[in-house]
């Protein structure tokens, strides 16, 4: 329950940096999906599975504050936690770095093509969207997703150390 608890209170830190601090850089780094890179990192490669909650939690911070293009946020990275969670566990298990790139671009393709829906779904309601910013927004958060997986990805090691002493992870099998 304590683990449950810290995990949920990490996971509310990370949106909060996100949202103020990532959203304040200058130029395209405001669109850096961090929670989602963290979240698909630490399933898939620290292979811990209940993180995937961040996601729908993430969502709904999102949500709460009505940042970005549509308001179901919570909905879209439900069904991006979704599709990281059943890819991580049956399609990319090998935890290798192309597994976790490929299975953050699946999850987050899903959370583009959710928040597409619900933007089309909002023109019906006359609110216009600009569908060329929609789509040159989602490719620098497409890039940035995968440059923020590639620079977390050469210290596993070491996060994985970090977490095990700080009793949030279970400590790596040995097998002789």
């Amino acid at each position: 329950m304590n683990k449950l608890i810290i995990w949920t209170l990490i996971g509310v830190l990370f949106s909060l940096v996100e949202m103020s601090f990532i959203r304040s850089l200058p130029g395209i780094f405001v669109f850096t999906p961090f929670v989602f890179a963290l979240c698909v990192y630490v399933v898939q490669h620290q292979g811990v599975p209940a993180f995937i909650w961040w996601l729908p939690i993430h969502g709904l911070i999102l949500d709460v504050y009505a940042v970005g293009h549509p308001s179901i946020h919570t909905v879209s990275y439900l069904l991006g936690a979704a599709i990281v969670s059943l890819s991580a566990k049956h399609v990319f298990s090998n935890r290798s770095y192309y597994g976790v790139l490929t299975c953050a671009m699946i999850g987050f393709l899903g959370i583009l093509l959710s928040e597409a829906f619900f933007s089309f779904l909002k023109q019906f309601s006359h609110i216009q969207l600009e569908w060329v910013i929609f789509l040159q927004e989602s490719v620098y958060r497409l890039v940035l997703l995968l440059a923020v997986i590639t620079l977390f990805y050469p210290f596993a090691k070491r996060i994985r150390s970090v977490l095990s002493a700080s009793a949030l992870l279970p400590e790596i099998r040995k097998t002789y």
